[in-house]
């Protein structure tokens, strides 16, 4: 693949920084009273008097990392977990107002967590999901993602069959890391505007060892990351065509990849069980904005692969909330990408998609 100075510059300014290489993690475990975590008020104006906020904190061997979660008070018996990966740099009590996941809790009953990368752990605030994908699952952001989503789910009992990770940008890279490593937790995965696993194209400046341009290859190592875990995890992917970074780091090539690491999962074999060839597309137009569906499903028909490419919209959360005239973050057009998430994946569960099928 060729690289050029624009390619480099322009990736490594919008997803990069600098990575640092993991080293294996003890347990990550929570602080002295981070159960029932410290109230916060939400910043968001339709929070108030709907539901609660509270801040935790994790720590391992490697670090720590805070969280926030939101219970609305609609909140359903054995709910649903939505974990969402910010944006580089990002201050996640921005993003629940910006991505409007919260509302979509408030509707759906299930419990939206948002965990916060601290700007002092080497990547500059940036989720280092190169150095993640090369260390696994004992890695530092893998391991505290895993341990903070457990502590969640235990304390609301939540339904492991419903635990999702979401991400965009940054945290959507995280979020394909976040889904290989730990498919036992995380049931699905919905990504606006990623990056392959272990994609050299989303890594130009720091290229760790398993890094790769061949989306083949990247399968192969993401249903390595799986490990004895290995499972079918359906992936949601979303972006604008006029984004530059969603060109640059190759949308098409994050599908494949899933779609191949999907193959793998199901028996360990490389059969063609998830072909690569698309089930089916169609048009769409939401609040003033036209979109592109298209399915990728398995040899029996389950939706395992969903896209949506957004007709003229730039990097930003599709259907969500300015923060100000000026939130060119935040696109409010078009369909708002966490309640079509949460509606896949709860599709997967209900039909089975991400279960693993016998050998």
């Amino acid at each position: 693949m060729r690289r050029g100075t624009l390619r480099a510059a322009a990736v490594g300014a919008a997803l990069t920084g600098m990575l640092l290489l993991a080293v294996p993690a003890a347990p990550a475990t929570a602080r002295p009273g981070s159960g029932s975590g410290t109230p916060v008020t939400s910043r968001c104006a339709g929070d108030i008097g709907h539901g609660t906020l509270t801040r935790h904190v994790v720590t391992n061997a490697l670090g720590s990392m805070t969280y926030y979660a939101y219970v609305p008070d609609t909140v359903r018996t054995r709910p649903g977990v939505v974990v969402h990966l910010h944006g580089a740099n990002n201050d996640v009590r921005d993003v629940m107002c910006q991505s409007r996941l919260n509302e979509v809790a408030r509707q759906e009953g299930f419990i939206a967590v948002y965990p916060q990368e601290d700007p002092g752990n080497g990547a500059q605030g940036i989720w280092d999901w190169g150095g993640s994908a090369y260390a696994g699952r004992s890695g530092r952001a893998p391991s505290l993602l895993v341990a903070l989503t457990r502590q969640v789910t235990a304390a609301h009992r939540a339904d492991p069959r419903q635990v999702f990770v979401s991400g965009i940008s940054a945290g959507g890279a995280m979020a394909v890391v976040a889904g290989a490593t730990a498919p036992d937790v995380f049931r699905g995965v919905a990504v606006e505007v990623g990056c392959m696993y272990a994609g050299l194209q989303c890594n130009p400046t720091t290229p760790y060892p398993n890094s790769t341009s061949d989306p083949d290859v990247a399968a192969l190592e993401a249903y390595r990351a799986m490990g004895e875990r290995a499972r079918r995890v359906p992936l949601l992917v979303s972006y604008g065509t006029a984004d530059l970074i969603a060109a640059l780091t190759d949308q098409g090539a994050l599908v494949r990849q899933w779609l191949g690491t999907n193959d793998w999962a199901d028996n360990g074999s490389r059969d063609q069980s998830v072909p690569q060839t698309a089930a089916a597309t169609r048009q769409g137009s939401t609040n003033g904005r036209t979109f592109t569906v298209t399915d990728w499903r398995d040899v029996n028909g389950r939706l395992l692969v969903q896209r949506y490419a957004i007709d003229g919209m730039s990097h930003a959360y599709a259907g969500g909330a300015p923060l100000s005239p000026t939130d060119v973050s935040t696109d409010p057009t078009g369909p708002n990408m966490r309640a079509v998430a949460w509606q896949f994946f709860r599709g997967q569960v209900l039909a089975g998609g991400g279960r693993t099928e016998a050998p």
